[in-house]
This record gives C-alpha cells, structure tokens and sequence, in this order.
C-alpha cells in the first residue's frame, strides 16, 4: 500500500512541475510576441526621426 502512495506522491509532483513548465514556456512566448511588435514600433519611432533630421538638415544647407 505504501508503494502507491509513492507513486502517486512523484506523479502529483511531476503534474505540478509540468504545470509549471507549461506555465513559464506560455509567459517567455507571450513576451517574446510583445518584444517582437515593441521593436517594430522602434524601428518605425527611428526611421522617421531620421527622415525628419535629414529634412530639417536639407531645409538648412
């Protein structure tokens, strides 16, 4: 009878450990989506500062 709660104690332990798994792996690609449109935003941010730097710098020569 003890060998069963045994194992029952590492299967309730190793759900717990794939819940947590899942959990970190769902959090790291929901970020990783976030940071991936952050960066496209910047990148759209820089290239018109730039453009409008390179107007301003025109506009004055």
């Amino acid at each position: 009878m003890s060998e069963y709660i045994y194992y029952g104690f590492f299967y309730v332990l190793g759900i717990i450990f794939f819940s947590f798994f899942l959990r970190i792996k769902t959090k790291i690609k929901k970020n990783k989506k976030i940071n991936k449109k952050v960066y496209s935003e910047m990148a759209k941010k820089i290239k018109e500062d730039a453009k409008s730097h390179r107007e301003i710098r025109d506009n004055k020569l």
